[in-house]
C-alpha cells in the first residue's frame, strides 16, 4: 500500500497503489537511464566531502550549488534546507599491498583457488577504529555477502567455510605455527 499525506499534519492515508501506463513506465525507465551517470558521478563528488562534525558546510555547499545549477522552478520557489544528523566518523585508508595483504592474498588463493578481489566501501567499517585510534593496521575480510546490513541480509555458508580456512591459513603463515 501507498501512504498518501493528507497534508493537514503527520498523519498518514492509506490508499490502493496506482497504475501507471505503460508509456509512463517507459518514460521513467528513460529518464533513469538518461540521468544515471550524472547521478552516480554526483554521489561520488558528494562523498568526497569531509563528514566530520562542525566540517559539514563544504558539503552543505557542495549540495546547494548541485541544487542551484539545476534551476528548477520549484526550487526557485522552495530553496533546500540541508539538515545534517546521525552518524559522522573520520575515515581512513589503509594502504594496499602490506605484508598483511600479501600474506591474506596468499592464503585466499590457497582456500578458493581464486585471485582476491578487494574493493573500497563508503560505509563504516570497525577497522578504521584500530588504526586511527591504536596505530595497528587492519584488515577488513569476509564472506561473499548480499544486501549486507539490510533487513534481508545473508551470506554464503560455503564461503563462510572458505573464509574460515582462509583465516585459519594467514594465522599460520602470519604468526608462525610450533610443531605438535
Amino acid at each position: 500500500m501507498q501512504r498518501e499525506h493528507t497534508g493537514s499534519g503527520d498523519e498518514l492515508s492509506e490508499t490502493a497503489p496506482q497504475t501507471i501506463d505503460d508509456q509512463l513506465a517507459v518514460d521513467i525507465l528513460a529518464a533513469v537511464e538518461a540521468s544515471f551517470e550524472a547521478q552516480t558521478i554526483f554521489t561520488q563528488d558528494l562523498i568526497r566531502h569531509p563528514s566530520l562534525r562542525g566540517r559539514e558546510h563544504t558539503c552543505q555547499e557542495f549540495i546547494f550549488r548541485q541544487l542551484a545549477a539545476r534551476a528548477t522552478p520549484f526550487l526557485a520557489n522552495n530553496p533546500p534546507e540541508v539538515e545534517f544528523n546521525g552518524f559522522f566518523a573520520e575515515g581512513y585508508v589503509l594502504e594496499e599491498d602490506s605484508d598483511a595483504e600479501q600474506t591474506l592474498t596468499h592464503a585466499h588463493v590457497r582456500a578458493f583457488g581464486t585471485s582476491l578481489q578487494s574493493f573500497v566501501t563508503p560505509g563504516y567499517l570497525d577497522g578504521r577504529v584500530f588504526v586511527l585510534y591504536d596505530d595497528c593496521p587492519c584488515l577488513v575480510y569476509g564472506p561473499c555477502s548480499e544486501n549486507i546490513h539490510a533487513f534481508d541480509e545473508r551470506v554464503s555458508l560455503a564461503s563462510v567455510k572458505r573464509i574460515t580456512g582462509t583465516i585459519a591459513l594467514f594465522i599460520a603463515e602470519w604468526c608462525g605455527l610450533e610443531p605438535a
